[in-house]
Parts: structure tokens; sequence; C-alpha cells
């Protein structure tokens, strides 16, 4: 069953690429992701609902999230798609925003 159906709230994670020493992806799992912010600081572990490498495509992130709301819709379901953060991409020479 579909988060639009369970009536809850999924959170997923996309880590864009960095380009800062000081901060460190150091691992993506399906539910998580594990940052370092520095040499002296320990790793944190982040729990998510879903996460995804920065070599992610937009495809992928559609079909893992925004999908099955699209299925739910069309199946008569209420459902939101709210993303914050640095959305904007450059696909085929167009941003999308």
């Amino acid at each position: 069953m579909s988060a639009a159906r369970e009536n809850r709230v999924l959170v997923f994670a996309r880590v864009a690429p960095t380009s800062s020493p000081e901060r460190c992806l150091i691992s993506v799992s399906d539910s998580s992701l594990e940052l370092r912010r520095g040499a002296p600081h320990a790793p944190r572990r982040y729990a998510f609902d879903g996460a995804f490498w920065p070599e992610a495509t937009q495809c992928d992130v559609f079909r893992a999230v925004a999908q099955p709301l699209v299925d739910d819709v069309l199946a008569g379901w209420n459902a939101t798609c709210l993303a914050y953060g640095q959305t904007g991409r450059c696909v085929a020479g167009r941003a999308w925003r």
C-alpha cells in the first residue's frame, strides 16, 4: 500500500555534490545518509524513508518518490509531493525549476 493510502508523510533525501573538502558524504543506504563535516568531527547518520546518491538521475528519483503518488492520484486518492532545497537541474539544455 502506498503512502497516500496510508495517510503518512514520507521523507526522501537526494545529496547534491559538494565542492567543499570539509564536507564529506561517506555512505548512502536505502534509508540513510552518513556525513562527515571536516576531519575533527565524527560521522553522523541521518535516517530517511529513502536516500539517493548524487549520481541518481531525475528519472530514478521520480520513479521512487513521485510515480507512486501519481498512480494514487489517478486511482482517486489525494497526494502531495513537496520538494525543498535546490531543485533546479539542467536537463537537455533547459533548467527545470
